[in-house]
């Protein structure tokens, strides 16, 4: 939603600030690109008439825009057309393909993208989306061992633990434990929350979308189907950091 506020914040003259020369790529395959960049500009214009947030209100005002929505609504589609077809980036100045997402910290658009992850400091996306949800998963079960052999090996064992440890010792292993089985418990929450919008073949944006829930066009059915345009065809390797056959 943010990304579409900020399209239309420039959408007056939809290239004063971003006056950059389109590069050459994939908006020169399309012969209808300016068609394509007017139903954007519509369809972004008419998402701002109809929010009722305060932003959006003063966005009104900016852009100038005829209180009559209804002269500047563009053809009525059903969402999973809407969201199954080619789009327009005021931003990148070129075509967006369906489920592209613009980044603005990479300020590039990116396919598929799930989010923009500051502590892999790189988007997940088409082609890494399966190593982020590998990592997560690694992540988890390292951490649930390492606290897993303090708890069994430390606390179980008196014994070893008052002959070979000092107090300070024994606090600092205590720390360690705990914060090691939190940590482990925000990354499990995270991991869970991936494979299950993976099995539903959903991103985090998209997961925002209140449609996709009930009208998701790209769900295929069974969950191990949807886990296959993430992790690829062949199950052997889902847990392998191989790259997926899409």
């Amino acid at each position: 939603a943010e990304d579409g506020i900020r399209d239309a914040q420039e959408s007056r003259g939809l290239g004063d600030v971003y006056k950059r020369q389109v590069p050459v790529g994939i908006s020169d395959s399309y012969i209808n690109c300016e068609e394509i960049k007017a139903r954007t500009e519509r369809e972004v214009k008419a998402r701002i008439m109809k929010s009722k947030t305060f932003r959006d209100m003063n966005l009104r005002a900016t852009l100038q825009l005829d209180e009559e929505a209804g002269a500047i609504i563009p053809e009525q589609v059903d969402f999973a057309t809407k969201i199954s077809r080619e789009s327009y980036c005021f931003k990148c100045n070129r075509i967006k393909l369906p489920r592209a997402h613009h980044c603005k910290t990479c300020n590039i658009c990116i396919l598929r993208m799930d989010h923009h992850c500051p502590w892999i400091a790189n988007c997940v996306g088409l082609r890494n989306h399966k190593f982020f949800i590998l990592f997560l998963f690694y992540a988890t079960a390292a951490i649930f061992v390492l606290v897993f052999n303090f708890i069994s090996q430390y606390y179980l064992d008196y014994e070893t633990r008052s002959k070979h440890f000092t107090m300070q010792q024994d606090m600092m292993i205590s720390i360690a434990t705990m914060l090691g089985a939190a940590l482990d418990f925000a990354i499990g929450l995270l991991f869970v929350f991936q494979l299950r919008s993976a099995g539903k073949n959903v991103t985090t944006v998209e997961y925002h979308i209140d449609e996709m829930h009930t009208k998701n066009p790209f769900k295929r059915g069974s969950f191990s189907s949807n886990l296959k345009d993430i992790f690829g065809h062949d199950k052997r390797f889902w847990l392998l950091p191989t790259e997926p056959e899409l």
